[in-house]
Order: structure tokens, then C-alpha cells, then sequence
């Protein structure tokens, strides 16, 4: 209920917004809108920040490139961390999260233990959340997920090689490049998730201001 998502239009500018709790992230089409928009702002709150283009917001981190006018969005400080915490900062990389040819996941027959399921559920917990940059990764997490409930040795021994694939490159993210047309992803759904999360225009950046 403390997340919104908006679009403010004056004088023939747009400014995208999105607030969680107590702190705004904004991308203005222009100067004008985004001095007007400080100003209304300034005049009901007392704010922080708002001068410096965004690198981190949510979980997310952001790369800013003014001369292709391009955003991209990754999650390499918690993909990096991911990899400590599993010890697989030194996995050989892989160039994919499931091994090519091999028949599907299938249910275990015998049955997990409750400290071996709340174990694989928050190993995939973890995935889960890097897949908002990866919808490789995303395919894979989903894929195993759904034997959470009970998972066998062969589940609990995939999530390694998702891990060799996030070694290949933690920082890889989704780039946005200042046209509904040209995205360098592979999925619909991870389409909206950076346009959402980066809320708008590459050439411009986003900012964050916190209201006191």
C-alpha cells in the first residue's frame, strides 16, 4: 500500500514517478517540469537529495549512458552477495542456468525433510529476486520453484548451476535504450519490470529526493 507508480504532465512536459515510503524517484522529460516539480514539493516538505541521477533504488541499481542515451538496470551488489553466501563466488562460469537437453524437473518420490524444505525455499528465495534482471535465470528459478514443497537431491543440486551462470556476469542487467522498440530482453514481463523500476526517460536519468 506505501508503493505508487505516476505521471504528472505540465506544460507540455512529463514527469514519471515513483514513491516508496518516504522517498520519490523521478524521471523528467525537461528542466522545466523538474524545477516545478522541486518547488511544489519543497513547499509542503522539507526534502533531501533530488540533484544527482539515481544508481540505487529498491534493490535496483541503475547505469546511466547520456551519449546512447541508454539506462540499464541490474542487481550486481546482491548478485555478488548471492554467491558469497553459496560459496560460489569461484563456480566456473556458464553461459546458461539449465543445462541444454535435459528432460524436465520431475517430483521426488520419497519425502523432505522441514529443515531441508525451508532451506531449498530460501535458496530460491534468493534467485527469485535476481530474476528481475535476468529473465534467462527467470525461466530456470520459475521452473524449479514449483518444487519447493518438497524438493529431492536432483532440485536441490540445480540451483549450483544458476549460480555458475550469475558468476559468468553479475552485473548483467535490462537496457533500456529510449524506445518502446529496442530492448535488450527477452520477455514481455521483464520488459514491464524496467520500465516500471527505472520509470522513464534514459536521456534524462532518474532522481531521488527523500521528504523529511
Amino acid at each position: 500500500a506505501d508503493r505508487n507508480v505516476f505521471m504528472w504532465e505540465w506544460n507540455g512536459e512529463t514527469l514519471l514517478g515513483a514513491c516508496h515510503a518516504d522517498v520519490a524517484l523521478f524521471s523528467p522529460s525537461g528542466p522545466g517540469i523538474y524545477a516545478e516539480c522541486l518547488r511544489r514539493i519543497r513547499a509542503r516538505f522539507e526534502i533531501t537529495g533530488g540533484e544527482e541521477l539515481e544508481s540505487i533504488f529498491c534493490g535496483y541499481q541503475f547505469r546511466f549512458d547520456g551519449r546512447t542515451q541508454a539506462i540499464e538496470m541490474h542487481q550486481e551488489d546482491v548478485a555478488r552477495a548471492v554467491l558469497v553466501k553459496y560459496g560460489a563466488e569461484y563456480l566456473k562460469p556458464l553461459d546458461t542456468p539449465m543445462e541444454v537437453g535435459l528432460p524436465p524437473f520431475e517430483p521426488w518420490d520419497k519425502t523432505a525433510s522441514d529443515r531441508g524444505t525451508l532451506e531449498f525455499a530460501m535458496y530460491m528465495e534468493d534467485l527469485m529476486w535476481l530474476t528481475r534482471g535476468s529473465p534467462l535465470l527467470s525461466f530456470a528459478a520459475q521452473d524449479l520453484a514449483q518444487f519447493i514443497h518438497n524438493s529431492g537431491p536432483l532440485h536441490v543440486a540445480a540451483p549450483r548451476r544458476m549460480l555458475a551462470h550469475v558468476r559468468q556476469n553479475p552485473g548483467r542487467g535490462l537496457v533500456f535504450h529510449g524506445s518502446d522498440a529496442v530492448l535488450n530482453a527477452v520477455s514481455p514481463i521483464a520488459t514491464r519490470r524496467l520500465l516500471c523500476a527505472t520509470v522513464g526517460f534514459p536521456t534524462q536519468g532518474a532522481r531521488r529526493c527523500r521528504a523529511c
